[in-house]
């Protein structure tokens, strides 16, 4: 829990010292300071202090997944722990509609008071995607990184399927033939597993889901052949013997459970 909190202290130091520009007036001003000697002039540029943030109603975190994933759960911990260190309530609001753009057309029309974040990532992307969003990046300022996002590609423990070279195979051999559970469309592991198919030259029988807890579930039920969700969606079962992890999308092994 020590590193959890660590992470929760940040991202709420991070937003306090975001409201430090929107106070009416500096919280420290020494021009009038009676201590200080006749004539005397400060620069009061470096002075002002941040505020306190106003604890008059909860902080929304929203987030564009389901319940239970691991965007949803990270979500969670980094609130949980929020609310012990500023002493106010931070709730998680779960918007999975559209593709994560409910999520961000919701953020755009709240009031931009610093009690509405977005919990996210690649949803940024859509713009770039589908033909017409109601945002762009210039709309959002970035306040904290809570943890890094490299799909996995997993199977169950009893499949066939030793590797992801297996997979693709088997898809070469067959087009179409191996189905494969993400999450919603344009998601983070379902653009990792199209870009894979476009370098690798294959066509699997893609499976979109309402996150990677579902694309979990349809592993574990037998329903497809394999999934690609982030590590903490997958990491019970895999220490459970439950799941195998075939390869990370990212550049170097991860730290853990996915170091082999």
């Amino acid at each position: 829990m020590k590193k959890r909190s660590i992470i929760a202290c940040l991202l709420t130091l991070v937003m306090l010292l975001g409201m430090t520009g929107c106070a009416d007036q500096p919280a420290n001003n020494q021009q009038n300071d009676p201590t200080l000697p006749d004539n005397s002039t400060t620069d009061n540029s470096n002075t002002t202090q941040p505020s306190a943030f106003p604890a008059d109603r909860a902080i929304s975190i929203v987030s564009y997944n389901d319940a239970g994933g691991g965007a949803d759960t990270a979500a969670r911990i980094v609130t949980a722990n929020m609310q012990t260190v500023i002493g106010q309530r931070v709730d998680v609001v779960n918007m999975s509609g559209g593709g994560g753009l409910e999520a961000m057309e919701y953020i755009l029309n709240q009031p931009h008071d610093g009690y509405t974040l977005l919990s996210g990532d690649i949803t940024f992307i859509n713009q770039y995607l589908t033909s017409d969003v109601p945002y762009t990046l210039d709309d959002f300022v970035p306040v904290a990184k809570v943890g890094k996002s490299a799909p996995v590609f997993f199977v169950r423990s009893d499949s066939p399927f030793q590797s992801v070279e297996d997979i693709i195979e088997a898809c070469k051999a067959n087009p179409g033939s191996i189905s494969i559970a993400h999450g919603r469309v344009n998601s983070g592991p379902h653009v990792t597993l199209k870009s894979l198919e476009n370098l690798a030259g294959f066509e699997s029988s893609n499976v979109a889901t309402n996150g990677g807890s579902e694309a979990l579930s349809f592993v574990l039920g037998g329903h497809v052949d394999m999934g690609i969700s982030i590590p903490s969606t997958i990491s019970a079962g895999v220490e459970s013997g439950d799941l195998r992890p075939l390869a990370v999308s990212d550049t170097e092994r991860l730290d853990g459970f996915l170091a082999d």
